[in-house]
This record gives C-alpha cells, sequence and structure tokens, in this order.
C-alpha cells in the first residue's frame, strides 16, 4: 500500500473518529437526563414492556399491534426490560445514540461517493465531514436522538440500505445487509416498506442481476412477517394507529382540500426549520431551502456522468434523495402534518442541515467562475464561507431547544405521569385515557385507551362524535383526559367537547383531579414539541339512562354549505371550514345560512332588534335561520328552531362565544363559532344532538396572519425563483460565461449617446424625488410633528387647519399626538370640529382611544360650547368617545366627557355601554372609572347583546374590585342572562375564582347541583397552589356547601396538601 493511501485511510478514519466524539458530546449536552418528551415515545415503553412481560407486541396483553406502528423498535426497547442495565428511557437514548452514531458514518460515506468533477479529493472530504457534522448535530436531529421515538433508527437503517444496494457486487455480503436493513426498516417504520422493492429495481436497471434475489428474499420475508402477523392476530394487514392519528391532526381543519393541507404541510415545515434550524423569517426560509434544493441537485449530478457511465456506487445519493422524496410524499398524501416536532419525516431536517452548505458553496463557487476568480481560490474556502454562517447561526437555536425539551420532559413527568400515579389511588374501576403513554406506563392499573390507536372501531367513534356509546359499553369509572387553560370554548386542546362529552345527557364528569404545568414553562415545550395539552384532568364517570348522540351518517369530506363574502372579510380557508360545519349541521337537520356583509342589515326580526331582556315574537318551528356576521356584529333573523323558541337564547350565546373573536380583532374565528353556538343552543331542547364540528382555535389578536410568504402565498414562487436562478448560474458558469465578456458586449453594444442620456435621467429623477420629499413650508400637518411655533408658521404662511386633499385633518393628527396645546391652537383659528376618518372617528375618538385625556379635555369643551355631539358613533362597533375613554382605562378622559355631558348609558353595536367595558381593564382604573359613571347616571342594570350586566362581566374577566363596586346595587345577584345565567354562574363556568369569591361574600348563593364554591372545589382536587390564592383574597374557610366545609371535603377526598393548609388556616383564626 503506497504512503499516499495510507495517508488517506488514516485521514478518513481520523475524521470519522471526530465525528463519532463531536455526536456523542453534543448529545450527552443536548439530554435532559431521565423522562421522554412525548406522549408517543412513553406508549413505545408501555409496548416494549408489554412484549418482555408477555411476549405480546401491543400496548395491552393479548392485543397485538394494539397502539403499537414500530415492532423493532419496541423490541429494541424490550431487551432494556429483559436485561436492566439502564433505566427505560436512557436506554431509548442509547440505542438512539447508536442510530445517530451510524447515521452520521453512512452519511459521509454517501456524500463522498458524489465528488463533482473540478473538486479534488481531499477538498471534498472535508467538505463532506464537515458538513456531515452539522447536520449530525442539528438541533432537530439531537432532538429526535432525545426524543425516545424511533426516528433515528430509521434514518440509520434507510442509509445502511442505500450505502450496502450500491456497494460492490463481487461482495454479496453487501447485498444481503441491503436486504436485511431494508427488512428491518419495514419493521420500523411500516410506510418504510416500499425502499426494499426501490432497491431491488435499482438492481434490475443496473443490471445487477445476483444482487436482486440477495435484496429482496430478506426483505420480503420480513415485510411478510410483518404482515402476516397483524392479519392473523388483528384481521387487518396495517396498523389501526393512522385513523385515530388522521382525527387528531385534521378534525378542526375538516373541509379543506388535499391541496390546502398540502399547502399547510410545507408551511409548518417551513416554520420548523425557521425556528429549529435557524431562526429566520418564512421567506428567508424558502431561499434556504432553494439552497439545500441545489445542492441535493448537485450531489445527484455527482461527477457530472450519465447512468450508464458513472459507477454504480455514485447511485447512492441519488437513491438517497428518491427515498427520502418518496417518503415525504407518503405523508404529504396520507398524513400531512409533521408530526410531533417533525418526527414522521426525519429526512427533511437532516438532508436540509446538510445539502444547504453544499449547496451555497457551489453557488458561490459557480458566481466566482463567472466572474474570472475560481481559478484563484479553492473550493474548501467557498465550503468555509458558506458552512460558518450555518454553525453561527445554528448553536443559539440547539441551546433554545434543548430548553425546550427539558421543559416537554418536566411537562409529560408533571401532568401525564402523575395522572398515572394518581389514578392507582382511586377505587375499583375501570380507566380510561386518551393519552396513554405516560399515564399508562406509571400506572399499575390497566389503561384503556381513547385516542383510537388501538381499535379502528374506536377511531369511527372519535369521528362520529360518539364515543360516549363506547364509554358506556365498557362502564368507564375513571377517565383521563387532556385540557386547555381555555375551558369555555371548543378548542382543539378542550378533549370534553371534541370528544362530545360535555354537555352529553348520557354520562356525567366530575373532575378529581388537575395535573398542569405553569403556561410560560408549557408554551415553549409545546412550540418546540407538540407534545401534550397543559393539563390532564382524572374525571369520575357516572351514567344516566339518558340517550347519547344520535347516530348520523358523516358529511363528505368536501361537502359545504355557501357563505357569501362578497367584501372578503375573512380568509378563503375559515370559510370553507364553516362552510363544512354548516353542511354538518344541515345533515342533522338544521340548515342554518350565515352572511358575511360588511355593514348591519338594515331589517332584522323582531327577535333581534329587540333589546336583549325584551320579549320578542317567535316564528314557528322550522323557520328558515340565517344569520349574518361582519365587523359591526351580527344579527339573527328567524332560527327560532335553533333555539327551542327563543332566538333571544340564540343571540346572547352567539354573542358572547363569537363576542370573544370580535374583541380580539378575529372575524375569521367568530365566523367558525357560529356553528358551534347554534349546535349548543339546540342541545338546550335537543340532548343527542353533537354534530361533529371542527373545533375552534384561541381568539388570536387581529385574527389569524398568515404571512406572505406562506406555500399558497408567495412562498413556493420564491423557491422555485431562488432554485431556477442557481441553476442558471451554474448553466453560465459550466459554459463558460464571464463577467469580463458580458461588460465588453455590454460596452460595444450601448452606443455613448445612449448611454449619456441613461445618465441624464437618472440624474434628473433623483433631483425630482429629492424635491418630492422636501416639505412645503404651508404643510400643517407636517409641521405639528415639530413644535407650536411651526404650526404658527405654516398657518401664518397660508397653511389651511383643515383636511387638505387626501392627507389626514390637522385636528386629527395633533389629537393622535396627544399634543393639547395644539389642539387649542388649531380650535383657535377655526379647525373644524366634525372632522372624521376613514372609519368615521373625530379628533375626540382618536384621543379617548390613545388615553390623551388633556386633549380629550380640549376637545369635549369645545364640543360642549359648539352644541356639537359628544355621542357621535364611530368604528365598526359604534363606540362613542366614551366608550373608548373607560376602554382604555383614562379616568380623567371619562371625566371630562361626563363633565361635558357624554351620555354614560350609550351602548354600542353590541349593546355594551362604557360601565361594560371597564370590565377588561386594570382592576383599580375599572372600579374608579365605575364609581364616576354611576354617579353620572350610568345604568348598571343595562344588558348587552350577550345578556350580560356590568356585573356578568365583571364576573367573567374576574375583576373583582369592579365586582365590589357593582354590588352596591344588591339586586343585580339575582339578574340572569336569556340562557339563565347569574353572575356567579359565569364566573364559576369561566374559572374566575376571585369574583366568586367576591360575589358569595356579597350575597350570591350557588343554584346549581353540579357545582361548587371555588375552595371547595380545589379541596376535593388537592389544588393546594389555588387554596392558597383563595385563601389570600379572602375566600371563606369556614363556608358550608352541602353541608360541608372545604377542610371536611380535603379530607374526605384524600387531599393530604390542601388538608394541611387549611388545618395551618384553623389554627391561625
Amino acid at each position: 500500500m503506497s504512503a499516499g493511501r495510507l495517508a488517506s485511510i488514516r485521514g478518513d478514519l481520523l475524521s470519522r473518529l471526530v465525528l463519532a466524539v463531536v455526536q456523542i458530546t453534543a448529545i450527552a449536552w443536548f439530554s435532559p437526563g431521565q423522562g421522554l418528551p412525548l406522549d408517543d415515545a412513553w406508549i413505545h415503553q408501555v409496548v416494549a414492556r408489554t412484549f418482555a412481560d408477555t411476549g405480546t407486541l401491543g400496548y395491552a396483553p393479548g392485543q397485538h399491534g394494539a397502539a403499537a406502528t414500530s415492532y423493532l423498535w419496541a423490541a429494541l426497547l424490550a431487551i432494556g426490560f429483559k436485561i436492566p442495565l439502564f433505566e427505560p428511557t436512557r436506554w431509548a437514548l442509547v440505542l438512539n445514540g447508536l442510530a445517530a452514531l451510524a447515521t452520521g458514518q453512512l452519511l459521509h460515506s454517501i456524500i463522498l461517493r458524489a465528488r463533482p468533477d473540478g473538486v479534488t479529493t481531499r477538498q471534498w472530504h472535508a467538505t463532506s465531514f464537515v458538513t456531515t457534522l452539522l447536520a449530525s448535530i442539528a438541533p432537530n436531529i439531537l432532538w429526535f436522538i432525545c426524543s425516545g421515538m424511533e426516528a433515528m433508527p430509521f434514518l440509520a437503517l434507510s442509509l445502511a440500505a442505500i450505502w450496502a444496494a450500491t456497494g460492490d457486487e463481487e461482495k454479496p455480503r453487501r447485498a444481503i445487509i441491503a436486504g436485511l436493513a431494508a427488512g428491518a426498516l419495514a419493521l420500523v417504520r411500516p410506510e418504510a416498506a416500499p425502499l426494499g422493492g426501490l432497491l431491488a429495481a435499482h438492481a434490475f436497471l443496473r443490471k445487477r442481476t445476483r444482487s436482486i434475489a440477495r435484496i429482496a428474499v430478506p426483505w420480503l420475508a420480513s415485510v411478510g412477517l410483518y404482515v402476516v402477523s397483524n392479519v392473523v392476530k388483528t384481521g387487518h394487514a396495517a396498523p389501526s394507529t393512522l385513523s385515530g392519528r388522521r382525527w387528531l391532526w385534521f378534525e378542526m381543519s375538516s373541509g379543506l382540500s388535499r391541496s390546502d393541507r398540502a399547502l399547510d404541510f410545507l408551511d409548518a415545515w417551513g416554520t420548523r426549520l425557521g425556528s429549529y434550524t435557524f431562526d429566520t423569517s418564512l421567506g428567508v426560509v424558502w431561499v434556504l431551502v432553494a439552497l439545500a434544493a441545489y445542492g441535493a441537485l448537485r450531489l445527484v449530478l455527482g461527477s457530472g456522468r450519465k447512468l450508464r457511465e458513472s459507477l454504480v456506487s455514485e447511485d447512492a445519493p441519488k437513491l438517497l434523495f428518491a427515498w427520502a422524496m418518496f417518503h415525504a410524499a407518503f405523508y404529504l398524501l396520507l398524513l400531512p402534518t409533521p408530526g410531533h416536532g417533525g418526527r414522521y419525516q426525519p429526512f427533511t431536517p437532516l438532508l436540509f442541515a446538510t445539502c444547504l452548505p453544499i449547496g451555497a458553496a457551489f453557488l458561490l463557487h459557480e458566481l466566482a467562475r463567472i466572474a474570472g476568480a475560481a481559478e484563484k481560490i479553492r473550493f474548501g474556502w467557498f465550503a468555509a464561507i458558506a458552512i460558518t454562517p450555518c454553525i453561527a447561526l445554528g448553536a443559539p437555536i440547539a441551546e433554545s431547544l434543548r430548553h425546550a425539551n427539558a421543559l416537554a420532559v418536566a411537562h409529560i413527568d408533571a401532568t401525564e405521569l402523575e395522572a398515572g400515579r394518581f389514578v392507582d389511588t382511586l377505587p375499583e374501576g375501570t380507566i380510561a385515557s386518551f393519552d396513554i403513554g405516560g399515564t399508562g406506563y406509571v400506572s399499575r392499573r390497566p389503561v384503556v385507551d381513547l385516542g383510537g390507536l388501538s381499535d379502528p372501531k374506536t377511531a369511527a367513534l372519535l369521528e362520529s362524535g360518539r364515543i360516549s356509546t363506547w364509554l358506556v359499553e365498557n362502564q368507564v369509572r375513571w377517565l383521563v383526559l387532556p385540557q386547555s387553560y381555555e375551558s369555555t370554548l371548543p378548542t382543539f386542546d378542550d378533549y370534553r367537547a371534541r370528544l362530545h362529552l360535555a354537555g352529553n345527557a348520557s354520562l356525567r364528569l366530575e373532575p378529581v383531579r388537575v395535573f398542569e404545568t405553569p403556561f410560560e414553562r408549557w408554551e415553549p415545550a409545546i412550540r418546540a414539541t407538540w407534545n401534550a395539552a397543559p393539563k390532564q384532568v382524572v374525571y369520575e364517570v357516572t351514567y344516566t339512562k339518558e340517550a347519547g348522540p344520535r347516530e348520523v351518517p358523516l358529511v363528505a369530506p368536501k361537502a359545504s354549505r355557501a357563505i357569501p363574502d362578497p367584501a372578503r372579510l375573512v380568509r378563503v380557508r375559515d370559510r370553507i371550514v364553516a362552510e363544512h360545519m354548516l353542511a354538518t349541521l344541515a345533515a342533522w337537520d338544521l340548515p342554518v345560512d350565515v352572511k358575511l356583509i360588511p355593514s348591519r342589515p338594515e331589517t332584522e326580526s323582531s327577535a333581534t332588534s329587540a333589546a336583549p331582556g325584551a320579549a320578542s315574537a317567535t316564528k314557528l318551528p322550522g323557520d328558515p335561520c340565517t344569520i349574518s356576521l361582519g365587523w359591526w356584529g351580527l344579527s339573527i333573523d328567524g332560527c327560532a328552531s335553533a333555539s327551542g323558541g327563543d332566538p333571544r337564547v340564540l343571540r346572547a350565546m352567539a354573542s358572547e362565544m363569537a363576542g370573544r373573536y370580535f374583541d380580539a380583532g378575529d372575524l375569521g374565528g367568530a365566523l367558525r363559532a357560529i356553528p358551534h353556538v347554534v349546535a349548543e343552543a339546540r342541545r338546550r331542547v335537543d340532548p343527542g344532538f353533537h354534530p361533529p364540528l371542527a373545533s375552534l382555535t384561541q381568539p388570536l389578536p387581529g385574527g389569524m396572519r398568515l404571512s406572505p410568504m406562506r406555500a399558497a402565498g408567495s412562498g413556493l414562487l420564491v423557491f422555485a425563483g431562488v432554485l431556477a436562478a442557481a441553476i442558471v448560474i451554474q448553466t453560465a458558469a459550466r459554459r463558460n460565461v464571464r463577467l469580463s465578456r458580458l461588460v465588453a458586449l455590454a460596452r460595444s453594444r450601448l452606443p455613448a449617446t445612449t448611454a449619456s442620456t441613461l445618465l441624464l435621467l437618472t440624474v434628473s429623477t433623483i433631483a425630482t424625488l429629492a424635491v418630492g420629499c422636501q416639505q412645503r413650508e404651508d404643510d400643517v400637518g407636517h409641521a405639528i410633528t415639530k413644535s407650536r411655533a411651526a404650526v404658527e408658521t405654516a398657518i401664518a404662511k397660508g397653511g389651511s387647519v383643515d383636511p387638505v386633499g387626501s392627507q389626514p385633518a390637522p385636528l386629527v393628527t395633533a389629537a393622535t399626538a396627544g399634543n393639547a396645546e395644539i389642539v387649542a391652537l388649531l380650535l383657535a383659528r377655526g379647525a373644524r370640529l366634525d372632522v372624521r376618518t376613514a372609519d368615521g372617528s373625530t379628533a375626540l375618538h382618536v384621543a379617548a382611544r390613545r388615553g390623551h385625556h388633556a386633549v380629550v379635555t380640549v376637545l369635549a369643551a369645545a364640543m360642549a360650547s359648539n352644541a356639537v355631539t359628544l355621542d357621535a358613533p364611530a368604528g365598526p362597533r359604534a363606540r362613542t368617545a366614551l366608550h373608548d375613554a373607560a376602554a382604555a382605562g383614562s379616568i380623567d378622559g371619562v371625566n371630562a366627557l361626563l363633565r361635558a355631558g357624554a351620555d354614560p348609558n350609550k351602548a354600542d353595536s353590541f349593546g355594551q355601554t362604557a360601565l361594560h367595558l371597564v370590565a377588561a381593564i386594570e382592576p383599580l382604573r375599572a372600579a374608579a372609572i365605575a364609581e364616576r359613571l354611576a354617579l353620572a347616571g350610568a345604568d348598571p342594570r343595562t344588558a348587552d347583546a350577550r345578556g350580560f350586566t356590568a356585573l356578568h362581566a365583571a364576573a367573567v374577566t374576574d375583576n373583582l374590585p369592579l365586582v365590589g363596586t357593582l354590588l352596591r346595587s344588591p339586586d343585580l345577584i339575582d339578574v340572569k342572562t336569556p340562557p339563565g345565567e347569574t353572575a356567579l354562574d359565569l364566573a364559576l363556568r369561566y374559572g374566575r375564582d376571585r369574583a366568586a369569591e367576591g360575589l358569595m361574600n356579597g350575597g350570591a348563593t350557588i343554584e346549581r347541583e353540579d357545582a361548587w364554591p371555588p375552595l371547595h372545589q380545589a379541596a376535593r382536587m388537592d389544588a393546594v397552589d389555588r387554596v392558597a390564592n383563595l385563601i389570600a383574597i379572602g375566600a371563606d374557610t369556614q363556608r358550608r356547601a352541602r353541608g360541608k366545609t372545604a377542610l371536611e371535603l380535603a379530607v374526605e377526598h384524600g387531599s393530604k396538601r390542601v388538608e394541611v393548609l387549611l388545618r395551618e388556616r384553623a389554627r391561625e383564626r
């Protein structure tokens, strides 16, 4: 062996050793220690333990395939239970670490085979080593390693099969290894079964006849083992988890087309790569993805030789990218979601991190060739320039994802695992859970799967909204459900609503314990890993003899009931989802028409035009139901059959649920809420009415703001443009196009006179723009931004104090700036008080909205002295300046308006007075403003469109000081909304402990049989922090509910921590 060859081997071994050492170091640094961040990872642990203990490859003994898709991964994990050298989660880390090391070595080997012409072996070896190192320790890959999932074995086996299949045919072991790896891969991920066929087809095309059988036999044996075992044990060839997962991920986007979901899938990955590879915007991500695609293209092209002329070993990159694209296409068509933290498609972050620096390096090299500098600079320098920013930008993201992963592990431990420990202490009875991983692993009692991972029939019941029939049949006594912080909207994480157990007449759910992670610790974890809801709630289930949800056939995925939106007020996707929900209501014999219109209809039915508390005529059952919607609010025409004969109930419920989205400026969310409101109203008179409707999102300020760079917008165009530009540059470089020649050609074909003309035009254009940018000295609006003296000068030079052309009125500009002195000057010079902005706002509205009380004082006094109304409505909600000042929390502004004669009982388009609006501001300010409004004659009994008095509004916002102020009118305590709720009922439903305690201290009593005072409820569930907070705000520890104190309930329910706290409190008294 020559000295050069020996040195090359030593260099290769050294680089591989360094690669492995750096990977091991990065994994040790990233790992959070004992624990797993995903419920699915804990499911694998349960399956592995069951397999080790009973020989059943399934979640429960005797249930082969239940909640199990990765048989080989479960078998490998089972070794840790049979030979307990490591704690089970650490054994999963060891297995994933070994797979990661193999992935790094194999990826390095495959990239080495793609060396292009013009790059020396040494330079390409260094480039391959650094890019492989960067990809192997990329943040997403480190997370896969520590996730406890099978993503890394999937990558390692894929690369091993491809590497072996493209090896020397004279070494038969290589082909056999390829077949074994492909077969093992099918046992790791069932959707990976086609890889063996791809490799066999490659051998056929390459006329490697001896390799075909060597690959196909072990591969087909493994696939056959998987399929036959499933058919024999379960009657199904494929695992039963797919249908449950489809419901989980796509229930809230019902009605969207495959193309819509495919574009969402691309956006989800764009966001993932932009957040956890490099912290950058979606637009930049598309540029980077295009560069990565160009890098992949160059790796596939390799030396540039035709397939028949190239070596078989050079086919490895081609097969790798073909397989990765096939795998992504599978998910794009059948399950278009990245899954928890992107684990469904692990090739995406791996190849992105690999190909991006390679693509950038090649592009820089081609640009240098065109510039004539490539001969002076080695390719390795271009690679270094491309790789350095990737390392600099990726390092902080790795730290961020490491922290989020640790929070995710802690969250699963604090919620699901704690729930599992708790259910062991409960009395006998069947236990069911939606998230079965962590709970089932810790609990020593059997936990039944409610999430559709074990039985396709369960998934079908989930889709139809009839899972309660399964609970009844199995007589489940204890139920563990995920829950969001939000308890009043049917959101994605509210599984009581998603599973149609809330308001279900066939059963009752009584919360027993709540296990929760604080938002500030949960939010980074869920954003990074998409792992679990913030709470796990343990319920006791009791059954009635009432019927549950009716069985109604599901509507077609593309079914819709059109919603006219001529003004395009909402996003198309919000309208499509709402149209599908309306089609579902129609299938349940409740047709509803919804219209989106920019202004309130001129005529409304008597039911909706009447005051919220007034009696109204109703139409006969079966009447048409039309709901109109816009930024102005909503109106309801007919709909008596949807509301049990009283449309006021439907209007109040719609105004409450949709109103939360209106308040946030989320009209699309309000539209999607309407079908839920209609269903809930109908359910009041028809308990079996549970149509499966898409879940809602939380109200978002301004609605769901989609980036213009999303895939459906300009994202794919940017991607295609950058990729095309890179290919054009490559083509130009290969054809020896040089920049010097292009410049010379331009000079030769561009006459001197033409050049002079272009220069003159450029100079004149710049001069024109410079002159246009200069402000006129008589521009009053611009002078306002400077000083009072500047305004006086502008007026003296002939500037107008009233609007000129399309420019905003100077008075509005001054009010916006909050400059009372200039406002007074403009008024003294004759500025009109009635000038308005595009939404009808006067300068007084603008100043009140911004809390500029000094300007409000000046303007209000001027308007009062000039007999100009102070109560002019403005904006889509038709609010007065007093509304705006109250909502801004401006005490002085409210005082000024009231002194000037503003009407404190003026209502906006939602029926809300200023007294309603102060409920949402800082509590002490709210109480002070409420007192001033009351002195001015504000009527606290006025009900808004929700049927809420000011006391109801204060209860919903948990505004304890305002509750205390309003309770000076004790008759408010018993006022009910059209659906029949008092302020205390609302406080209990929304979980507003402070308001509830204040109301009970003020004399309110609980009338609902299923409700407890907050302190008693917290004592029952051992919520010690909640009890401490309630005691701190003055909760009465001696109050009795159903004849028991909170302490007695704590003792009865085994709430040890609360018992200790309450006993200490009793001793202090």
